[in-house]
């Protein structure tokens, strides 16, 4: 089966920390995805806390790096094709501060090959405020201008870390629909990173994607949670009618704790059987899997096939 994931924070620990793509104390490791046919992964560069990176030069290098991986180990890099048989890339970049206020910004992420730009971070930056500042403002004049141009190039507009208003201003100013790409559901988890009913039937009824995360602060508000409390989340937002949304985000290499075995990415295997034991039909694990995620991708953004 395909296993799609939209996001993981790998490229930071690449450059900063000297990791490879092979090494065991990732939660993201080549080791551990032999055993799929194939995987799509969106991989996010998030340099927002991190005073040193934090620039358009600083992502830039990031991003440059983990390319660098991405060939020294011949996984394929995705732009606007998938490989069967092959690990798929898809790069982003987390929290647009590194935009640095230039719109133009935007088009020289593209070149470099990012299809997705999560407009916050947990903070205020020039685009507008994230979750945990408690401010209730929508997006600033900047925000908006980056989602025009987000459209006009067919890059993805990522709600994750955005507070509710500017969550509003994004669904309704963006003509592609906005992805969540690593959050869950808020009346399970009351934590300012989650989404509301009302914001992920919005998402789900313009065509976007809400990808699960694994962090046990967002599963239940503590530092310990199990493969059950993901599936909760799981049947919450399909019995919001999410059949054709849900998929995963999973948030690995940015987080230091997971869900009980599910800590890294050869658990995916795990919690699909714990799906097949709950009646759960093959056809709805391929979408949540895989199928919703490529989907969105081959409709709004670029053609796998």
């Amino acid at each position: 089966m395909v296993i799609g994931d939209l996001h993981c924070d790998l490229p930071y620990k690449v450059y900063k920390f000297g990791k490879t793509l092979d090494n065991y104390d990732l939660q993201w490791s080549l080791n551990y995805v032999a055993e799929n046919n194939s995987f799509i992964q969106v991989f996010a560069t998030c340099v927002e806390d991190d005073e040193e990176l934090n620039s358009f030069n600083g992502a830039s290098l990031v991003i440059n790096r983990f390319k660098k991986q991405l060939e020294k180990f011949n996984v394929f890099v995705s732009a606007n094709s998938f490989s069967e048989n092959k690990v798929n890339a898809i790069l982003s970049l987390e929290g647009a501060s590194a935009l640095q206020g230039e719109i133009g910004n935007v088009q020289k992420f593209y070149d470099m090959g990012v299809r997705l730009i999560t407009l916050t971070w947990n903070y205020e930056n020039e685009l507008g405020f994230g979750a945990v500042t408690g401010i209730k403002k929508g997006l600033k004049p900047f925000g908006r201008e980056v989602i025009k141009e987000l459209n006009r190039l067919k890059m993805a507009v990522d709600v994750s870390h955005l507070n509710e208003e500017g969550f509003w201003d994004a669904c309704e100013l963006s003509e592609i629909p906005v992805i969540a790409s690593h959050s869950n559901s808020k009346s399970l988890c009351d934590n300012p990173r989650n989404l509301t009913d009302s914001q992920f039937v919005a998402i789900k009824n313009k065509g976007g994607i809400v990808g699960l995360n694994v962090y046990p602060p967002f599963l239940n508000n503590t530092q310990n949670a199990v493969i059950k409390d993901i599936i909760n989340h799981l049947e919450h937002f399909l019995a919001l009618g999410g059949e054709d949304t849900v998929c995963f985000g999973c948030d690995f290499d940015g987080i230091d704790v997971t869900a009980k075995n599910f800590e890294n990415i050869s658990y995916y295997s795990d919690f699909i059987n714990e799906l097949l034991k709950l009646n759960f039909p093959e056809k709805l694990i391929a979408k949540i899997c895989c199928e919703n995620m490529k989907n969105y991708f081959n409709q709004y953004i670029f053609e796998f096939f």
